[in-house]
Parts: C-alpha cells; structure tokens; sequence
C-alpha cells in the first residue's frame, strides 16, 4: 500500500536542506517500526518520495511525502506512530491512502501558495500597492538571473506568477499572498516577486508556504491525491 502524509516545519527545522529532511523522516519511520518497502538490486533503498523541494530557511505549512509499505497499516495509525518519533518543528498533519495508478507528487505539484510579510520604510496606501501590482502583470516578461553550477542564465518568472493579492496589518507592514509557480516548469521565488515589484525600501520579515497544488489550465487548485 501507499500512504500520502502532509506534514508542516517550523522552528529550527525549516533550515534543513531537502536532503537531510529526507534522511530525517527515513529514520523517524525507522525508528517507528513501520514496515516500508525498498527496492530491489544492488543498493536497495526506501521507497519514499516527497513534494517539490523548499528552500532552506523557509517554514512551511503544507509539504507532502509518499511512502510504499510492505504491510497493510491503518492511516491515522502510521500518522502517530510516526509523530511520536519525529523532532520538534516538524507535525504529521494527516495521511491517506493513495491509490498506486497515482502520478507521483513531482510530476503534479505545480503551483505553491505563500505569505509574505514585509515592512515598508514609508507608510503605503492601497492605490499605490494597485497600482504597482498592475504594473507587473502588464509585463511580458520579467528576467531573473538563476545561477547553476555550470553557466549563469536568466529565467523569465512572468509566466510563473499567478496570483497576488494583500492586505495592511499596519500602514508599514503588508502581508502579500501568492500562488507561484513550483515544479517541473520552473519555480519562482517569493523573494524575486517582492523585487519585481519595485517597492522602495522593501524589507522582507517572514516568508511562509502555506500549501502545495495541482492547478489545472483554468487557474482551479486542487490539492494533490
């Protein structure tokens, strides 16, 4: 069977980088006597997998894993079994059983939704926020430039902006909500929306990702599973 677990980091936590998040709940489910599956061949290995990768320093509302089990097991029994062996900062939110005709989580998580809390050196009205927030989905394109080990290339994040909306929570501090482009097209990076739209003395405080999805052609989010 196949279980799907949504999980939420914070605290320290969200400073893992991918790599050792996985390692993290390998062993949690180790430790927790959970029958999972490996693979076959030379160097077998667990079969989990896990959403699109965050950032590292970003805390999260809403990240997803799939794990292949050898036995049957009740969901909500795996859930506190594996809570129970986890570290503060990361919480078992709920898990399912997916079907195993299922596409795997990279190939359908295409959108992610953030709040993003910045504070202003000047106090903001609403026009002035509509109207920088026209201005950016007026452009063609928008270029940022994205460094790889091997060459330094631009990439247009245009396309990858979705939706964006905010609201005051004092007339310096603005609570900004994206839906963002994430996956196998390309991610963007609330950070590079926030430059985008040339907002003078702009200082990010917190940023969170509070849900991953599938967004079909017309703009539905569904979430995955």
């Amino acid at each position: 069977m196949i279980l799907r677990s949504c999980f939420r980091i914070t605290g320290k936590t969200r400073f893992l980088s991918h790599l050792d998040l996985l390692k993290l709940i390998e062993r949690a489910l180790r430790r927790a006597g959970i029958p999972v599956a490996f693979s076959h061949g030379f160097n077998p290995h667990p079969k989990i997998s896990f959403g699109t990768a965050k950032a590292v320093g970003l805390a999260s509302d809403c990240e997803y894993f799939d794990v292949e089990l050898d036995e049957e097991m009740d969901p909500e029994e795996f859930r506190v079994k594996l809570q129970e062996k986890c570290p503060p900062g990361i919480i078992i939110k709920e898990t399912k059983e997916i079907s195993p005709e299922d596409p795997p989580l990279m190939a359908v998580i295409n959108c992610a939704t953030y709040l993003v809390r910045v504070r202003m050196d000047k106090e903001m009205n609403p026009s002035e926020l509509e109207e920088k927030i026209a201005q950016l989905f007026s452009r063609r394109e928008i270029k940022v430039p994205r460094i790889s080990p091997k060459r330094k290339k631009e990439f247009d994040i245009r396309p990858g902006i979705f939706r964006l909306s905010y609201r005051f929570c004092t007339p310096q501090e603005i609570l900004w909500e994206m839906d963002l482009s994430v996956g196998n097209q390309g991610s963007v990076k609330p950070v590079e929306v926030v430059e985008a739209l040339g907002l003078d003395g702009c200082r990010i405080l917190d940023i969170i990702r509070t849900g991953l999805f599938v967004r079909n052609k017309s703009g539905e989010k569904a979430m995955p599973g």
